[in-house]
């Protein structure tokens, strides 16, 4: 599982996986995926059998933060949590 795919580093990831043929799941905002959504990831996690995770997925930009705090904090600290549990929920190897 890729948690912010489509983000700058998230998409350099993906072209190289792909170019090598591994196979990956991606867990992005910009496909309505939230990673604040624990129902929603729990489902990735349970239909994929997702065995490796690479967190990406972030709010980003000091000058947004201060004008959006909540949503920082809600996804850069308890969306990685939601992560971080459903690895420990599936026993996610990495």
């Amino acid at each position: 599982l890729i948690t912010g795919n489509d983000g700058f580093v998230g998409r350099h990831l993906v072209r190289l996986l792909d170019k090598k043929k591994m196979p990956w799941v991606g867990y992005d905002l910009t496909n309505g995926q939230d990673i604040r959504n624990v129902h929603d990831l729990d489902c990735v996690f349970e239909k994929y059998q997702i065995r490796y995770v690479i967190h990406l997925a972030a709010c980003a930009g000091i000058r947004k933060s201060k004008l959006y705090p909540e949503r920082y904090i809600s996804t850069n600290v308890f969306g990685t949590q939601n992560v971080v549990d459903m690895c420990n929920k599936y026993n996610v190897e990495n």
